[in-house]
């Protein structure tokens, strides 16, 4: 008889758990920025420079060569 007890009380146990981590609120991670993060607009001219040209390069090649 004791053994039933045990084993029932056990279940319940579990089931409560179980219950507890499934329904619990998680809290939301604050989102942190990137250390070095620039506005899209902020560009340094070596950057800028580098993209105009590979995108020179890209237009005078072509569709075909992809």
């Amino acid at each position: 008889m004791k053994r039933w007890l045990v084993a029932v009380l056990g279940i319940a146990l579990a089931v409560a758990a179980f219950f507890a981590v499934a329904t619990g609120r998680r809290a939301a991670l604050p989102a942190k920025p990137h250390p070095n993060a620039l506005p899209h607009a902020e560009i340094d001219d070596a950057s800028r420079a580098q993209l105009e040209r590979v995108i020179r390069d890209a237009e005078r090649e072509g569709p075909h060569s992809r």
